[in-house]
């Protein structure tokens, strides 16, 4: 499983990152047959250097699955997973909602967005990294149950309009 996130350290993005590696745990537990492994190419070891985005390119293209977390807006974020997309390698998409502080009491303002080109696309919403980490459970599960296919539909509802 090849991840793709903001490479920003922020307490957030940690917990992000080791929720995904909690629940491919979770799943591996339960699929002894088909393991994932994640990886993430800021975490690769080696001690060669190498051209990064045709390094990250190549190991889109031999992963089974790309999970992306598009909470930072980032564009490099939004081009792996173009080119996940246009390779026909399954993705998950995964969003950390925060609410906009208007100084005026609770609102349904974002603070942040998933942009146009992947919002028609399903997404795991998540505030806390327990709620991601069940969330993506459940996703990969049922991808697995798929035989490793995930159909790439429009979401149906959003739960904060």
């Amino acid at each position: 499983v090849f991840i793709v996130m903001s490479f920003r350290e922020s307490k957030t993005l940690d917990g992000v990152e080791k929720t995904f590696e909690e629940a491919i745990k979770l799943f591996n537990d339960s699929h002894r047959n088909s393991p994932l492994a994640p990886m993430r190419i800021d975490k690769q070891g080696g001690g060669s250097s190498f051209e990064i985005p045709a390094h990250v390119f190549q190991e889109i293209e031999n992963s089974r699955l790309v999970i992306a977390d598009l909470t930072d807006e980032k564009q490099s974020v939004y081009c792996e997973v173009g080119y996940a997309k246009a390779r026909g390698v399954p993705f998950f998409l995964t969003f950390h909602w925060k609410a906009a502080d208007t100084g005026k009491g609770p609102t349904t303002a974002a603070l942040n967005k998933v942009h146009l080109d992947l919002a028609p696309y399903r997404y795991i919403e998540y505030e806390t990294t327990h709620e991601l980490r069940d969330k993506l459970k459940q996703e990969l599960d049922a991808w697995h149950d798929q035989g490793y296919r995930v159909a790439m539909v429009n979401r149906t509802h959003n739960d904060r309009g």
